[in-house]
């Protein structure tokens, strides 16, 4: 699969301060990726980075095979970039502000009327083309907002915290119309804290640790299969139990969890192995109060790649 997003030893400064210190990553052509990390670890400047708005000190971006510094013309008809933070004309109808964008941009479109109506079809604002902005609820605005970002077609869709402050129906409807671009053949690049909404749509995850430290990781169903993790939990501490599953077969990676009596493992076998397993840790005397499957998901997933020992406060904020 070629790539839309290719970063090499991307670095930026800000006045006292490196943000981003020699990051390379690539991302392949239609996916939804979601960039996730800490507050304050450099989203935003990487987005920007990646959206031509700033330039990088040193390294290189390619969008679609366009380097951001020496054909930016080229760039900016690739993406359409939504910030955290975006404005609109209040005082102008919905069509108006879709007008407004589309004649600024460089895509000259030979039925500006009709292209309206299309991309209002696509974020579902046909109903509301008469509407000023002032008078839109904050999904509707939000729907706005994206409408703008992809009025002249973009290859690559970036947005930023696109899911801030709304509620879990206008969260829903947003997942459903970011899949939706992507049937169309668009690339999106997601920024968000809500690791559970990023898992509705996303394919891959984009997690920025640190200035140095990028990882890129497939989230899709196809990739969270594979040996399920079970949790048994003893009745009472059992010192016994744990070299026991490390014993059996289709057993493996098996890990107490501190403070508490929980036993982790990988388990290879299919739901009879499975069985057959409860029944001779039984059989063996050991008292247990609870197996069950614990899921692979896209937090986990994020949290797999957090050092032991960092604060999960500064995980959550």
């Amino acid at each position: 699969m070629s790539s839309m997003i290719m970063v090499e030893n991307l670095v930026f400064d800000y006045p006292g301060h490196r943000v981003l210190d020699g990051l390379s990553f690539t991302v392949p052509q239609g996916s939804i990726s979601a960039l996730v990390g800490v507050n304050g670890v450099g989203k935003t400047t990487l987005l920007r980075c990646l959206a031509g708005l700033s330039m990088p000190h040193a390294g290189e971006v390619h969008i679609n095979g366009f380097n951001t510094q020496d054909a930016s013309r080229q760039v900016h008809e690739q993406i359409g970039y939504l910030s955290d933070f975006f404005g609109l004309y209040d005082d102008l109808t919905v069509a108006q502000c879709l007008e407004v964008t589309m004649l600024t941009r460089p895509t000259v479109h030979d039925d500006v009327a009709a292209a309206i109506r299309q991309v209002a079809g696509r974020v579902q604002l046909e109903d509301h083309l008469n509407k000023k902005a002032q008078q839109l609820s904050r999904g509707l605005r939000q729907r706005l907002g994206i409408a703008q970002a992809i009025v002249h077609q973009p290859k690559l869709l970036i947005l930023d915290e696109p899911a801030s402050g709304l509620d879990p129906l206008a969260r829903s409807e947003l997942a459903t119309l970011l899949l939706a671009l992507q049937e169309e053949g668009m690339t999106l690049l997601v920024s968000s804290h809500i690791l559970t909404e990023l898992e509705a749509y996303s394919t891959h995850m984009l997690h920025l640790r640190d200035a140095e430290t990028i990882y890129f990781t497939e989230v899709s169903a196809e990739a969270l299969q594979g040996a399920p993790t079970l949790v048994i939990t003893p009745l009472e501490a059992s010192p016994r139990l744990l070299p026991f599953l490390e014993s059996m077969p289709h057993v493996s990676a098996v890990s107490p969890q501190e403070g508490g009596r929980d036993i982790t493992f990988q388990f290879h076998g299919d739901e009879a192995a499975r069985a057959a397993l409860l029944t001779q840790v039984v059989g063996q005397g050991h008292a247990i109060s609870a197996l069950y499957e614990r899921k692979q998901d896209f937090q986990t997933l994020f949290l797999q790649q957090i050092p032991k020992g960092e604060g999960l406060e500064r995980v959550a904020s």
